[in-house]
């Protein structure tokens, strides 16, 4: 018999649906999911609500769409015990910063605490890049922080390693948890004992494939095409190597030093590197295959982010391998959420015995004081 699910999550930017997935594994029931880009909700909705979650109702709107704030609005305060997802990370990274497209992430911000006044819950998480602390010398961090106020909220920021929780990749991120100003601070899971999988002992067991050849069993393990030159430019580079380590240089790396990861390839003993919405490219970073000489595919770089091994992923390779890049991975985001279960329930059932009591002491019968002369009442 499936376990009740006495506490209740809504996600924000759900994206492909890996941090619903971990919350949902860890109890929760999550109620109602957004995603304004059309592949990421489908995905959602195939993956997750369509095998996991058929009671979830998914928005493939914009937050600030009005069919969104009206089916919000329909959960009254305190109805919610999570929120989870925030505005997207790249708003945030330097990159962005540097493009100086404030108005955007401005108004992602302010809608997003906006619904958190509206459904006042017990909580709210999002997972962001480390970087939202200094960004702009701390500027947008104080601003988060005083919007978060306002509403009667208070953060604070804690710097996880997805490997500290057996996940098989170097992966650093920031997870920020707002609770009521008088409420008790979340604590942060602790980090599981022993190594992770590393890669090949993660996607190992796939079938082996050559630039541009698909499994016909899985459509997500497809490797991306490269002209034969490329492929012969591959063949010569090493595990742990990249660009600079081949037989031979690319017109496009002629006179050019950096980005050392640039057609790296990843070292199959080892954790993989942070996956990112590139890691299907070898020309976005170290994302060639320890053995094959092609990219990974968007199975691999799933399976290295702990999504199923059944997870599908809609749209072209480029929004597919977007999404699993930005997704949270889900062995993290699981013992994220398996704390917070943990938490709130208790809090939850401190709260029930303090109101039980407080009903049985007032419906309690009143006996009149003791006294030594009980004929003095009987006037």
């Amino acid at each position: 018999m499936p376990r009740a699910r006495s506490l209740t999550a809504i996600d924000l930017f759900c994206g492909a649906g890996g941090l619903s997935l971990a919350f949902h594994l860890a109890g929760f029931r999550i109620a109602l999911a957004v995603e304004k880009d059309p592949d990421a909700a489908a995905s959602y909705k195939r993956s997750f609500v369509s095998r996991y979650s058929p009671s979830t109702k998914l928005y493939a709107e914009d937050i600030c769409h009005s069919s969104v704030t009206e089916a919000l609005e329909s959960f009254g305060p305190g109805q919610i015990d999570v929120v989870i997802g925030g505005p997207p990370c790249q708003d945030f990274s330097p990159a962005r910063l540097k493009a100086r497209r404030q108005g955007r992430r401005t108004s992602l911000v302010q809608q997003y605490f906006k619904i958190i006044g509206i459904l006042k819950p017990r909580v709210f998480v999002f997972e962001n890049v480390p970087n939202l602390q200094i960004a702009a010398r701390g500027k947008y961090w104080r601003s988060i922080k005083a919007a978060a106020l306002r509403h009667g909220y208070r953060m604070t920021a804690h710097e996880l390693c997805a490997e500290d929780y057996g996940v098989p990749q170097h992966r650093r991120r920031l997870f920020v948890v707002g609770v009521p100003k008088d409420a008790e601070p979340v604590g942060m899971p602790r980090r599981r004992s022993g190594t992770p999988p590393s890669v090949m002992e993660t996607i190992g067991h796939l079938p082996a494939l050559a630039a541009g050849e698909g499994c016909p069993s899985d459509p997500m393990h497809r490797a991306r095409s490269h002209r034969p030159h490329i492929v012969e430019y591959l063949r010569t580079i090493p595990e742990g190597g990249a660009w600079r380590d081949g037989t031979r240089v690319l017109s496009c790396h002629e006179g050019h030093s950096g980005h050392y990861d640039v057609y790296g390839r990843i070292v199959g003993k080892c954790l993989a590197p942070t996956i990112t919405g590139g890691c299907t490219n070898p020309s976005k970073g170290r994302f060639i295959h320890p053995m094959q000489h092609r990219g990974l595919t968007v199975r691999e770089a799933a399976l290295l982010q702990t999504f199923p091994a059944d997870w599908e992923f809609c749209g072209g390779i480029e929004s597919q391998s977007l999404q699993v890049g930005n997704a949270v991975p889900v062995r993290l985001g699981q013992a994220l959420a398996k704390r917070l279960f943990r938490q709130l329930s208790a809090s939850r059932r401190q709260l029930t015995h303090s109101l039980e009591r407080t009903r049985e002491q007032s419906f309690a019968p009143t006996t009149p004081p003791a006294s030594e002369d009980p004929g003095s009442y009987a006037q």
